[in-house]
């Protein structure tokens, strides 16, 4: 799967806090050995001198991975952001079905 300039992007800067490569692939929904390997061949570590993170829940938007400014727990930097990563992740909202007759 190729990584566009954006997924690039993101997961320098998640790298570089100290972000480990399954969260930063859980992060973006991608592939934990893709994300691995992009950071291995172009020399991605963690840099000392940015604040580290071990979870980037609630540090960086889920959508666009900006970092949110909001109230602590929040998962995304606006509504737009909001509304826009649950209209590309449907798949993930859960749905409990109820019986007709109960």
């Amino acid at each position: 799967m190729a990584l566009n300039q954006t997924d690039r992007h993101h997961i320098q800067m998640m790298r570089a806090a100290g972000v480990a490569y399954s969260r930063i692939a859980a992060h973006l929904d991608l592939n934990a050995n893709s994300v691995k390997t992009y950071c291995l061949r172009h020399g991605i570590t963690v840099d000392p001198a940015v604040e580290q993170v071990t979870d980037p829940v609630g540090v960086w938007c889920l959508h666009c991975c900006k970092p949110i400014e909001l109230r602590q727990g929040s998962k995304f930097c606006s509504k737009a952001c909001r509304r826009a990563w649950w209209a590309t992740h449907r798949r993930v909202v859960t749905e409990e079905l109820v019986c007709a007759n109960c």
